[in-house]
């Protein structure tokens, strides 16, 4: 998916984070983060990737760790000279 979405969005340039427990970068694609930016306006100055993690409380009274992949993106305006930071994450996953 993080393909067909570049290809579609002329002058863009994408970044992605994939989740730390897709098996395969093809077979999960779409399970990830993307920040997508133009070139022609913004200067990229710096990208954090990382997973964090967290225990839930499940139904039988146990827990369970689970991983939420994020992406942050430092872009500088060229024209103006302003940074924006820019973060992506998925805090909810249906797969879950």
């Amino acid at each position: 998916e993080y393909d067909e979405y570049q290809k579609k969005l002329e002058g863009y340039t994408g970044l992605f984070s994939l989740h730390p427990n897709s098996n395969s970068f093809r077979q999960n694609l779409n399970h990830g983060v993307a920040i997508f930016y133009k070139p022609a306006e913004f200067h990229l100055i710096g990208v954090i990737k990382g997973v964090f993690e967290y225990q839930v409380l499940k139904e039988n009274n146990k827990t369970a760790l689970k991983s939420r992949v994020h992406l942050i993106a430092d872009l500088q305006d060229k024209l103006s000279g302003m940074v924006l930071r820019i973060a992506s994450c998925h805090l909810f996953d249906p797969r879950d």
